[in-house]
């Protein structure tokens, strides 16, 4: 019996996570779908220590933000594209962890067009 509701509730917990990558998935193709990028600016984030890759990596689940390259060890830089509405939250959160970064396109449309 014991193991009968063990293996229902990480039934249940599997679903709930599937449900919830899912939807983070529905969100964020539903955010990057946009007819223009105006605005849309991408960040050369530059991780100094395991904590600041750390971090980062928490950014990366977030929906409105496209990274452009992988958070790993070896990397000295990440890329990071953010919609007009969420600048300021980027630059706010790198900035009291004291991680370095510089805008590397200012408008992703004006490059594109």
């Amino acid at each position: 019996s014991f193991c009968i509701l063990s293996a229902t509730q990480d039934t249940m917990k599997l679903l709930v996570v599937l449900g919830l990558v899912a939807a983070a998935a529905a969100i964020e193709d539903s955010y990057l779908n946009v007819e223009s990028f105006k605005g849309f600016q991408v960040f050369r984030v530059s991780p100094q220590t395991e904590d600041d890759r750390n971090y980062i990596k928490v950014l990366e689940r977030r929906p409105y933000y496209d990274f452009w390259s992988e958070v790993r060890k070896d990397s000295a830089t990440v890329d990071i594209m953010t919609p007009p509405e969420y600048i300021h939250q980027l630059e706010t959160d790198l900035e009291v962890r004291g991680i370095s970064y510089e805008v590397m396109i200012p408008d992703v449309d004006a490059v594109i067009q």
